[in-house]
């Protein structure tokens, strides 16, 4: 015994599968460069400067090297949530990537 499979409908679910692939793929890509932009900003507080010449110059660079760990302690938790969202968005962007490639082979064979 076969299944008909109507193929108005499959073609429909092939255009939900590819919108979902998109959205998802979208989703991937604002994480991605979420996570980058984190990444270059803990870069920036990584940089080096050079030696204070002075006592103000070296105050001076004792409070900054403080911000910048008070900063990077900020900063790392939101990087790690990000990078599991990215995580999240790239298992659902694969799922969703075959999903649509199954549709569209199926579709392929019964054309």
């Amino acid at each position: 015994m076969t299944t008909r499979i109507d193929p108005r409908q499959l073609a429909q679910l092939a255009q939900l599968a590819d919108a979902l692939r998109d959205r998802d793929l979208a989703r991937l890509s604002a994480a991605g460069k979420a996570v980058a932009a984190i990444d270059r900003h803990l870069a920036a507080l990584d940089l080096p400067t050079p030696a204070p010449t002075d006592v103000a110059a070296a105050l001076a660079q004792h409070h900054y090297d403080g911000w910048a760990d008070a900063r990077r302690r900020l900063l790392q938790p939101e990087r790690d949530r990000l990078e599991s969202e990215r995580q999240t968005a790239a298992d659902q962007a694969r799922t969703s990537f075959g999903r649509a490639l199954a549709l569209q082979r199926i579709r392929d064979q019964l054309s």
